[in-house]
């Protein structure tokens, strides 16, 4: 039985130190918490959990650190974090079934500009590069090819909450890391 167990435990370790480190873990979090984060260029901006809608969660991203600045964008994630719908400017951007931000490998979604109509296959190939550090490239399907959109690297802490991150896409780039993680109280 214990041999049982043994095995058990290095065969799951694996997977539990994965979910621990990559997917993000909103339940123990909690509605209200805040997560504050500073840009390289020095901008503060908090990420809140505002609610539920259905079985998913809606996640408010605004400028300063105490979640009461300009409303930068409204995202709705799965429990894993997964984002699969945001709204931003006034434009809502749907993505089918997910955006795949954490699922390691390569993933395809759907991406949907319900501003413009516009809709497109992408592929997001993530990997490991340690225990809490991944790097990602997207790729956008069009009918000359396949176009490079995006690329970067982001680590993870606790509560799978991005602790450090890069991206580089056409319009721009960002490096930034997390501040602070408030709780929110029972």
């Amino acid at each position: 039985m214990k041999l049982v167990l043994l095995i058990c435990c290095l065969l799951f370790a694996p997977a539990l130190s994965f979910a621990e480190s990559h997917e993000m873990q909103i339940e123990s979090l909690g509605i209200g918490s805040i997560l504050v984060y500073r840009t390289d260029k020095g901008e503060l901006s908090t990420t809140r959990l505002i609610g539920r809608e259905g079985d998913n969660y809606v996640v408010e991203i605004r400028e300063g650190d105490d979640g009461n600045g300009d409303l930068i964008s409204r995202t709705v994630v799965d429990s894993r974090g997964q984002r699969v719908r945001r709204e931003a400017d006034g434009v809502t951007y749907r993505y089918e079934p997910n955006f795949c931000y954490r699922t390691l490998g390569r993933c395809t979604f759907k991406f949907f500009n319900d501003s413009t109509g516009f809709s497109a296959r992408v592929e997001r190939f993530t990997e490991q590069e340690g225990p809490r550090r991944f790097s990602f490239e997207m790729y956008m399907q069009t009918r000359s090819g396949s176009q490079r959109v995006e690329d970067g690297w982001y680590e993870t802490g606790e509560y799978g909450a991005v602790t450090k991150y890069h991206f580089s896409n056409s319009s721009r780039s960002e490096s930034g890391e997390l501040v602070e993680i408030r709780l929110a109280e029972d």
